[in-house]
């Protein structure tokens, strides 16, 4: 069975991993495929496409915006 998947998200908010940080934003998308071929196996395509504001200021400038795409391949197997 072939299943595709679309997925989207949004964060507006501190970024909590650094003190002090500024605010942060990102917008995230996940287009994907998931194969199934029987009960055991699973194989996953995904690519993620991100822009947002980078986490630090420099020279006292705004935040500047960033984009970052990735392509994920996995494979499971299941032990039932």
């Amino acid at each position: 069975m072939l299943t595709p998947y679309v997925r989207y998200g949004e964060y507006y908010g501190g970024i909590k991993s650094i003190n002090g940080a500024p605010d942060g934003q990102s917008r995230t998308w996940n287009f994907g495929l998931v194969w199934e071929p029987d009960t055991h196996w699973r194989f996953v395509t995904e690519l993620m496409l991100k822009d947002g504001l980078n986490e630090t200021l420099a020279l006292n400038r705004a935040q500047d915006s960033f984009d970052g795409s990735l392509l994920r391949f996995q494979a499971q197997f299941f032990f039932n």
